[in-house]
């Protein structure tokens, strides 16, 4: 799922089952009934704990254990909850959670999922501040990262996904490059559920949608500090580097889940397969790189291929997933490291 700031800690889950990698010693622990989605340069992770609520309740991994989040000031009635972000600090959590009572105050701002701040240090939940919403009804409103210098974002849901970032949580949301008729019908919109922060906030990434030619999903990269959107051919951005180097997936034609490359600060719209891209810029082979423990060596670590979900704040260690032989697997890349032999 993610990486922290620093390239020391990955972290990842799937079907409530969930990891944490430390790449300083090569270990590698895991968690049943348990997913985690962010993780701090500390170790501190952040995510759901599905041990006493199979929907999932937002908690923090502290020493080992899984720590719920205590919702309860917040919620009037509540059933799930989801941490998705933490600053590189450790000490600022972000999610959201499932309001059940529709008629509660939180639930009329912002819809039945509603996005929570919890500042870690004095243990304090609250929900961020509402915004100008172009619709008077959201269905859904939630946060899915937070930046170093606390910048949330998340999207909301009404006519659409749109996405929206908070300053601060004392702050109104904005919107985000989102662009609507005279009817208020969107026509544009920088919007996904999925759409993620690059490690210091500069680049929001993910999707776009363009309504006009009928909600049409387009990959895209936006670049708050020269509010400038960049659109690609692919699926989706899956990571981006602060350095403007981003990892694209199902690129050309749709048909794979191979990532591919482009650097946005050349102003090329050339991308690059990230096993050539690894090769020709950083002389490291991965095209030809074989597992070396209790499998088959014809196995290839990219047989069917590869997804980048992440990248440290100097750009220095990729992580993603890559489909293989044995089944879908994690990688890490470290452009400084030495070879594997």
């Amino acid at each position: 799922s993610a990486i922290s700031n620093n390239g020391r800690w990955v972290v990842g889950g799937n079907d409530r089952m969930g990891f944490i990698l430390d790449l300083n010693k090569d270990e590698m622990v895991e968690f049943e009934a348990a997913e985690l989605y962010d993780v701090a340069d500390d170790g501190t992770a952040v995510g759901s704990n599905h041990s006493q609520n199979p929907d999932g309740n937002a908690a923090i991994l502290i020493n080992g254990e899984m720590v719920d989040i205590d919702l309860s000031e917040l919620a009037v009635g509540y059933g799930m909850s989801c941490a998705t972000g933490i600053t590189p600090d450790g000490e600022y959590v972000v999610g959201w959670y499932w309001e059940y009572d529709e008629n509660c105050y939180y639930a009329q701002q912002y819809g039945m999922v509603i996005p929570f701040c919890y500042d870690v240090m004095n243990d304090r939940v609250s929900v961020p501040e509402v915004g100008d919403r172009i619709y008077n009804n959201a269905d859904a409103t939630a946060i899915k990262a937070v930046a170093p210098d606390r910048t949330l974002l998340g999207y909301e849901q009404s006519q659409g996904i749109h996405s929206i970032i908070w300053a601060d949580e004392y702050t109104p949301f904005e919107y985000v490059h989102f662009q609507y008729d005279s009817d208020y019908n969107p026509t544009y919109s920088l919007g996904d559920t999925q759409n993620l922060l690059s490690q210091t906030g500069r680049y929001i990434y993910g999707k776009a949608t363009d309504y006009s030619a009928g909600q049409v999903p387009v990959a895209a990269a936006f670049d708050r500090e020269t509010n400038e959107l960049m659109t690609f051919t692919g699926g989706s951005v899956t990571a981006m580097a602060d350095n403007g180097i981003a990892f694209l997936n199902d690129v050309p034609y749709y048909i794979g889940t191979t990532s591919y490359v482009i650097d946005t600060t050349t102003g090329s719209e050339e991308w690059t397969k990230l096993e050539d891209w690894l090769f020709d810029v950083h002389d490291v082979d991965v095209a030809s790189f074989e597992p070396t423990t209790n499998t088959d060596p014809s196995d290839n670590l990219t047989l069917e291929g590869i997804i980048v979900v992440g990248v440290s704040e100097n750009g220095r260690i990729i992580v993603g997933m890559t489909n293989t032989d044995m089944g879908w697997m994690t990688f890490v890349v470290d452009l400084d490291g030495a070879p594997v032999e």
